[in-house]
Order: structure tokens, then sequence, then C-alpha cells
């Protein structure tokens, strides 16, 4: 893989050719300034809110707890990863809900891995979902050595799935939902590294030019989830906890062009009250008005079953 960030002006020329070609340069008036600008970094002191109908969602497996969650922005559509119930720990359920917490459809995906994070990529009405495969052992502590990607289908496990980045080590995904790139986070030399690359490359299996060098932030606490928008990687990190006194959830978020630390362990107090509160999943969703929100989410328990509940924010900083 190329340490080397691919020339600007190429990539300016690249996109907007192809945009020019579309009649989307012009006739909309857009910039290349406009299309590669970073949104504003989220605050992560500001306040959250509980997201939608989204607490106490019981998903299709209902005895074990949510690991991550993504959208699909241009279809309004929510999907969330959760470990089978009668697995060895590595293969996942991913589920697809509407945004009244009621549960609309899943899909089994054998051989997974954890389900720390995956990635959504509309294609018309369709989604395709990117996701860790070929996990190193069946059992809780597997991990993807590969990613998937795959088109989301109602009680199917994945058809004709394309397979990147084989020989890889705990490596898992997220998408942006504006900018087209795909972050893929695996572990390399005993660190994890976090490398942004351009999805319609991705797709096509070239990983040969990220948009920056791969970036090493050192993250503290217990890791559970990541997403990011823009040049920011946002970090929820913390264990589970059934005393509201001693929550240690927190965000972290840092420049994935740098890899500097932006904001550090900033407390999550959101659920304190959850029983079996545990932190699991981050997102950025685009609302139907066209905010962006970064939403993590909490697992929950009212025994026996396991519940999901996802919070947001929305301010910015600065």
């Amino acid at each position: 893989m190329s340490s080397t960030a691919p020339d600007p002006g190429l990539r300016r020329r690249t996109v907007l050719k192809a945009l020019a070609a579309a009649g989307v340069v012009g006739a909309s008036g857009l910039t290349w300034q406009a299309l590669t600008r970073s949104p504003a970094r989220f605050d992560l002191a500001g306040p959250s809110s509980p997201l939608y109908d989204l607490q106490g969602t019981l998903l299709h497996e209902e005895h074990r707890i949510m690991q991550s969650f993504a959208f699909d922005n241009a279809n309004r559509r929510l999907f969330i990863a959760q470990i089978q119930d009668d697995s060895d720990g590595n293969d996942l359920c991913i589920n697809h809900v509407g945004f009244d917490g009621q549960l609309l459809g899943s899909m089994h995906l054998p051989d997974a891995g954890h389900g720390v994070s995956f990635g959504v990529e509309p294609v018309g009405d369709v989604t395709y979902l990117w996701t860790e495969a070929r996990s190193d052992e069946p059992a809780y502590e597997g991990r993807g050595t590969a990613l998937q990607r795959f088109a989301f289908r109602d009680g199917r496990e994945p058809q004709d799935a394309q397979v990147h980045l084989t020989g890889s080590k705990n490596i898992t995904c997220a998408t942006d939902p504006d900018s087209e790139r795909l972050l893929v986070r695996r572990e390399v030399d005993d660190e994890f590294t976090y490398t942004v690359h351009e999805l319609g490359a991705a797709r096509e299996g070239d990983f040969s030019e990220p948009v920056w060098p791969a970036v090493r932030p050192a993250v503290d606490g217990t890791f559970q989830g990541y997403g990011f928008a823009g040049r920011h990687l946002y970090v929820l990190t913390g264990s589970r906890q059934d005393d509201p006194d001693e929550i240690d959830s927190a965000l972290s978020a840092f420049d994935l062009s740098t890899g500097e630390v932006l904001q550090d362990q900033v407390p999550v107090r959101a659920g304190r009250d959850l029983p079996f509160r545990e932190p699991e999943g981050v997102a950025v969703q685009r609302t139907d008005g066209g905010a962006l929100r970064l939403c993590f989410g909490m697992a929950s328990r009212e025994e026996p079953q396991r519940l999901a509940n996802l919070y947001y924010l929305d301010a910015t900083a600065g």
C-alpha cells in the first residue's frame, strides 16, 4: 500500500471530469471546494438526545447485544449489527430497523467476526453493506481478516460478495455519509491503523492510493466503535456498567489527515440509568433537513432480552 496521498490535482481533474460528464458540475453550480470541504467537527461536550423512537429496540437475536450500527442516508435506512444467538461468537446478524424501532428485516453473516463497525453504500434504492469477513477463529474472540461488500437482502446470507484486503488482521470499516469514502481500521504491527480510501476505488479492489497516509491515533479505554465524517474520526470507549456513578463511557475526536487528538475522552452520560448499560457503536446520520448528527449506541437489558438504544449530538466546534 502506498504511504503517499494521491496528487490532489489529479483527483480534482478526475472527479470534475466525471461530474461534468454526468451534467452535475456547472448545472448545479458545484465547485471542487464545495465537494471536498470537510464538515465542521462535532463538539463532543455538547448536549445529547435520544434518537427518534430508537430506545429499547428489540433486535432479531434476542440474547445478544448490539455491536454497531450504520445509516443509509439516501434511502433513510438504519442497520444494526449483533452476534447471532446460537453462534460460536463470530457469526453476525445485520438488522434492518425502522426509525420507529420496529424490526424490518435481517441477514445472517457466517464466520464474519465481531461487528465492531461496518459501512453502508446506497446504490439507487439498494443498500450495499461493507462488513468484516473470514473470521480468524470460530469463537467470541474471532475477528475479520478481510472486508466483504454485498447487497442487503432480507432473510438471506451474503450473495456474490466482493471480498477485499484478504489476509488482514482484525479489520473493520466505516463509510462517510457524504464524501463517498471508506475508512479501514486494521491491526498492523500490533497497532491499529486508520486509512481513508475513495469508495469508488475500493469497490474495484484498489486500495493503493489512500486519501491520506495511515494514522495510528492512541485510544484509551475499552474500544467500542468508531465513525467518521470528512477528516474527523470519532471513537467511543467504555465498559459495561450497572451503577450510574461508575460510568466510564467517553467519546474522542481525531484528525484523520494527521492523527492529531482534537478532543480526548469526553464523558458520555446518555442513558445513564439503563440496566446493563454498555456503549456500542458510532455512526453519522444526515437528517431529512440536511443536518449531520453524530450518533452513538448503548446496549441495555430487560431480562432475558438485550435491547438497543441510540442517541445523538449535533453541536459543532466553531
